[in-house]
């Protein structure tokens, strides 16, 4: 072979090379990206609330409902395109969401800046639905329709009571643990939960839920007790 032939054929293997480099950081982007996004966070069950100017009329607690994104990854991902799907509709706009950072999606924008003034990274706008109250799905799709992230809540079994309409949101404690597993979620220790920042779970398994002093004949003085866990104490 020829100085010319040899020379040619150097070329080749180099532009393959460089080819599948290329092609092999693609991939491993594409991967990296299809595992980074999480549900960190549901509110599918708030407490009412008095209307923002007063009175006595009670806004409806569905209008507080949130889900907070999180972004897990070791890369910033692109959000375009990106969807919320089951009981709820929502896909996102251009925009970057940096490693370890979240954004919040509402079901009603103004009365969640008037719950919570201190968020700001609310994805624009609202979401189509409303939330189930006694569980359901939630899925985040890709541009292309790709399935990224899936759970199925509930309200009952094992899964964090006082998430269900006491207050409480419903948080992924285990981000890299198993999201339809109830062991991977607790409730926000915080009331009306931690929308856009990084929450506590709730640590007390038994409260004093009721107290009856000062009672009359046929009743008698009461303490209640409510286990807000998901198992036995």
């Amino acid at each position: 072979m020829d100085k010319a032939s040899c020379n040619r054929l150097w070329a080749s293997g180099i532009r393959g090379l460089v080819f599948s480099l290329a092609l092999s950081a693609l991939v491993c982007v594409a991967n990296l990206q299809a595992q980074s996004l999480v549900v960190s966070e549901i509110h599918y069950n708030p407490l009412p609330a008095l209307v923002p100017s007063g009175g006595t009329n009670v806004v409806d607690g569905d209008e507080f409902e949130f889900i907070e994104i999180r972004n897990v990854g070791a890369i910033p991902y692109e959000m375009n395109g990106v969807s919320v799907i089951g009981g709820v509709s929502y896909t996102f706009s251009p925009q970057t969401l940096a490693t370890g950072a979240c954004v919040v999606v509402v079901e009603n924008a103004a009365l969640f800046t008037n719950r919570y003034p201190w968020v700001t990274n609310v994805a624009p706008g609202q979401y189509g639905g409303k939330l189930s109250n006694g569980g359901e799905a939630l899925i985040l799709e890709g541009d292309s329709g790709s399935q990224l992230f899936s759970v199925e809540y509930n309200d009952g079994g094992e899964w964090p009571r006082s998430a269900d309409g006491k207050g409480r949101s419903l948080m992924l404690a285990n981000l890299a643990g198993d999201p339809n597993d109830p062991a991977s979620w607790c409730a926000s220790a915080e009331l009306h939960g931690s929308p856009g920042s990084t929450g506590v779970c709730q640590f007390t398994d038994v409260v004093l839920n009721e107290v009856l002093s000062h009672s009359d004949p046929p009743l008698e003085d009461a303490i209640e007790l409510y286990n807000l866990s998901g198992g036995a104490v």
